[in-house]
């Protein structure tokens, strides 16, 4: 939690929770941080969900919101995601939002599925 809490002090961004509009429940919590949290690695969008919750569009909603916050927040141009080569379901999400597959590349000591996103500026 610290860690957490010293990357909002730092940056301005970090983890949030996402929370079921209804009921105010939490059922994941999504992030934006610099890649296996190196300083002036590409900055990573991603999420982690209450497995019941998964297939309701709670990844997908939070990480669009994420990237708004990147491009308009922090000038973000290029975000990229990650996750487990079996993990299909967030690979649907990274291409729901427009990210194309990059390649398989070793993050947080394993191999990861790697997507990218170009954010246009406002011109």
């Amino acid at each position: 939690m610290r860690r957490v809490q010293a990357r909002w002090d730092k940056y301005g961004y970090s983890w949030w929770a996402i929370k079921e509009k209804a009921s105010g429940v939490i059922v994941g919590a999504a992030c934006l941080q610099h890649l296996a949290n190196v300083e002036n690695a590409p900055l990573e969008i991603g999420w982690r969900l209450v497995p019941e919750q998964n297939g309701k569009g709670y990844a997908t909603e939070a990480a669009k919101a994420i990237i708004n916050f990147a491009s308009e927040q922090t000038g973000a141009t290029y975000l990229v995601a990650v996750a487990d080569p079996e993990n299909i379901p967030s690979q649907r999400v990274m291409q729901r939002l427009g990210m194309t597959y990059k390649a398989i590349e070793q993050h947080y000591d394993v191999s990861c599925v790697v997507y990218e996103l170009s954010i246009r500026g406002a011109d």
